[in-house]
Order: C-alpha cells, then sequence, then structure tokens
C-alpha cells in the first residue's frame, strides 16, 4: 500500500503542474476578440492541449504504467484550469499477483489553478 500511496503523492504533483501550466493556457479566440481582464480568459480545448502538452513532458512516476487525461479536465468558468488524471498504478511487490488477482490500481487525481493578472505597475 505504500507504494501505491507514494505514487498518488506523485501523481497529484504532475497534476498541480500541468494545472498550473494550463493556467496560463489563454485561449486564443478569447485574447484576441475580448482582450484581458483580471484573469487569462481559458476554454476547454486550452486547458486540456496545454495539460496535454505537459504531462507528456513529464516522466511516469514509479509503478507508474500510464496515465491520461479524463473527462472533467477543462474550465468551467473560463478563469480556472482543472486537470483530472486517471493512472495505473502496479504495485513492486504484488504487481503479478495483485493484477491476476483484482486488476491494477486505478488513481484518479484532480488539481485546478487561476491564474490571476496584477495590473499594478512595480
Amino acid at each position: 500500500m505504500t507504494s501505491v500511496q507514494l505514487a498518488r503523492i506523485h501523481l497529484l504533483d504532475a497534476v498541480d503542474a500541468a494545472a498550473l501550466d494550463a493556467a496560463d493556457a489563454a485561449d486564443d479566440a478569447t485574447v484576441y476578440r475580448a482582450g484581458v481582464d483580471q484573469s487569462v480568459p481559458l476554454s476547454d480545448q486550452s486547458v486540456v492541449a496545454d495539460a496535454r502538452t505537459n504531462l507528456a513532458a513529464q516522466e511516469l512516476p514509479a509503478h507508474v504504467a500510464g496515465w491520461r487525461i479524463v473527462d472533467g479536465t477543462g474550465s468551467p468558468d473560463g478563469r480556472t484550469a482543472v486537470v483530472v488524471l486517471t493512472a495505473i498504478v502496479r504495485p513492486p511487490l504484488f504487481g503479478g499477483a495483485l493484477s491476476a488477482l483484482a486488476g491494477d490500481v486505478t488513481i484518479t487525481v484532480t488539481s485546478d489553478a487561476r491564474s490571476g493578472i496584477d495590473r499594478e505597475a512595480p
């Protein structure tokens, strides 16, 4: 169980990084049409695309066989990036036996981030 918990912590780190990166993924059409106000304007598409790019650049944590972005990833309000990540974890001690008995362990983690804009000059 320790290896599964450690994998979950590493997945949280990965999804946090993806959400922070996606919070800066401005939706170009909105920026050119309406400009930028108090936050970076986001869309579901910009968040998904940036999160995928970020996760593709990251190494899979130990004992994680694979991960993917799932439904729920996007921007519910046009200002917040939400990233939902599902991963398959294979614990080292029981990997083969556990897979034969109950299958791999699936972990889903979620993170959100918002990028505010400071309009005050230094």
